[in-house]
């Protein structure tokens, strides 16, 4: 038998050796590759199907990470996101998951919820992940504190500013500081202003 492509390969090791130990993954890395091939329905039947036969298996683990990324529900989504992170936190796909789960929550407007996993995250410090993570921590403060400022909400900005100030040290995105410097303004904290404003305008290209 000729046997042409990876798939092809992972296909014919499974079905030869139904008892390999690692069948599970076999069966994922099969599964990544039709996602790879932009053929998606036979990707997610290869996850479901790992899923249900490979219970507690690191190929169930990644699969329902997978087969997450293609649900449409959000709830679906986050039902599995925090599957991982409850039953199985010291798995490698759970700094992913928690990465996924703030994005998500961003996403629907649950700023506040995104930004205290992605503090969660950065405490356990994922040097993989962190870049991204920051990014997103960043996204999700300017949404709320966007909502702050739209609700004429000064204070809450400037609380959570000088509450997580050692953070904002790390964030490099102009509209987070200049949001905080009209906060202070408003409040009548010129000189405060102007440090945020000036950080503001030394990170806009």
């Amino acid at each position: 038998m000729l046997i042409t492509s990876a798939h092809e390969l992972l296909s014919f090791v499974y079905n030869y050796f139904p008892d390999l130990d690692d069948s599970d993954l076999v069966l994922t890395r099969l599964g990544d590759i039709y996602k790879h091939l932009n053929q998606p329905g036979k990707a997610i039947s290869i996850y479901k199907l790992v899923i249900e036969k490979y219970p507690g298996t690191d190929g169930f683990v990644i699969s329902s990470m997978r087969s997450a990324d293609f649900s449409a529900k959000q709830s679906e989504k986050e039902a599995v996101y925090q599957m991982i992170l409850s039953d199985y936190p010291d798995h490698s796909m759970a700094n992913l998951a928690m990465l996924k789960l703030a994005r998500l929550w961003n996403q629907s407007g649950q700023h506040a919820k995104s930004i205290e996993t992605m503090r969660r995250f950065l405490q356990k410090s994922h040097r993989q992940l962190k870049e991204e993570a920051l990014f997103e921590l960043q996204k999700s403060y300017i949404a709320l504190f966007a909502r702050w400022q739209a609700d004429s909400e000064f204070e809450k900005i400037l609380i959570r500013f000088e509450k997580d100030k050692s953070l904002f040290k790390r964030f490099d995105q102009p509209e987070l500081f200049l949001i905080t410097g009209d906060a202070y303004i408003k409040g009548h904290l010129y000189h405060r202003a102007a440090q945020a404003l000036k950080k503001a305008q030394d990170l806009t290209p």
